[in-house]
């Protein structure tokens, strides 16, 4: 029978982290109490609309050319203000249309050497597959949709009457949704070449072999990541009747690659089309437009933000560059 071996500064490390975690908590919740319980703690909610342009960058030695597409959302806003004019933010975006993005790739040629395992021939044979375009441009197009999870710190400015200089600046997560491909206009031309027998094939349709192919029309999933996206709004904050609204102009700029493949040919042997954004480096995402953002004014807010009255007083308060109330 074999005896645990009995380590007192095992469990006294356990004992000294535990309190520890208390001492945490109990600190976290007193935080929380004396800023839920402050007078200048303010919780905003609004309802928010965006529309602008979305742009998709990629980084590639290929020729890929892409134009920027309209985009919109839905969505809300959540901001807590810790101080007058300061505060923390939440929300979420949704996209109430997917974007459709056309996908140009231009001149087009590539070689690559693979080893051919037929099943009619037990010998693995090595061969060289080349394809090009016949035209100048291949068109696929891709479409994709997100909801986006912002997180933010938010500072007002005053300017004039109940007029708020509101700027924002945050990180967001787009969750992908929608993601899609399809090829929509190509005319390939594919060779394979067997050194070992110094052979060429071509223009055999049942082993994905043509001159000229045009009715290919291969579909399927765009393999997307997460994008993280680094944003910022500047806009006015002003009162309209019992309404607060907010505009704002809107940009972003992603942090990493959306893509979440990495390809070397456009098409593989035997009819294995792989989507063009696959075969950039990196594709990262951009955006810009403009944000509304809608609430109701409560009664401490008009009193307080919104009150003529209380704008002449904070005036006259103000003392080493800090407003009293």
């Amino acid at each position: 029978m074999f005896l645990k071996k009995y380590r007192p500064e095992f469990y006294l490390n356990q004992i000294s982290s535990i309190r520890m975690i208390k001492k945490y908590i109990c600190l976290t919740i007193f935080l929380f109490l004396i800023l839920a319980g402050s007078a200048l703690a303010q919780l905003d909610f609004r309802l928010t609309s965006a529309y602008g342009r979305m742009a998709l960058k990629p980084n590639s030695h290929l020729n890929i050319n892409i134009e920027a597409e309209n985009f919109y959302t839905i969505g809300f806003q959540a901001d807590y203000y810790i101080s007058r004019f300061f505060g923390f933010g939440i929300g979420a975006d949704y996209y109430i249309q997917d974007t459709k993005f056309d996908i140009i790739l231009s001149d087009y040629f590539h070689t690559y050497t693979g080893i051919d395992r037929w099943e009619v021939d037990p010998v693995p044979r090595e061969y060289e597959f080349s394809i090009r375009s016949n035209v100048p441009d291949i068109v696929e197009q891709n479409t994709m949709s997100f909801i986006d999870f912002p997180v933010s710190a938010i500072y007002n400015f005053h300017l004039i009457k109940n007029i708020y200089l509101a700027t924002r600046l945050g990180l967001k997560i787009g969750w992908p949704l929608n993601n899609e491909y399809i090829l929509q206009e190509s005319d390939l031309y594919t060779r394979l070449y067997f050194e070992e027998w110094d052979l060429e094939l071509f223009n055999i349709p049942a082993h994905g072999l043509y001159d000229s192919r045009t009715d290919w029309h291969p579909e399927g999933e765009l393999n997307l990541n997460p994008a993280f996206s680094l944003f910022s709004e500047i806009g006015v904050d002003f009162p309209l009747s019992i309404l607060k609204i907010r505009v704002s102009g809107y940009f972003s700029h992603g942090l990493n690659t959306i893509i979440n493949e990495k390809q070397t040919s456009l098409v593989y042997w035997r009819e294995d089309y792989n989507y063009i954004l696959s075969l950039a480096e990196r594709v990262t995402m951009m955006q810009y437009g403009i944000k509304i953002g809608i609430g109701f004014i409560g009664k401490r807010e008009k009193s307080i933000k919104y009150s003529n009255k209380s704008v002449k007083i904070r005036k006259k308060l103000r003392c080493d560059d800090v407003w009293l109330w």
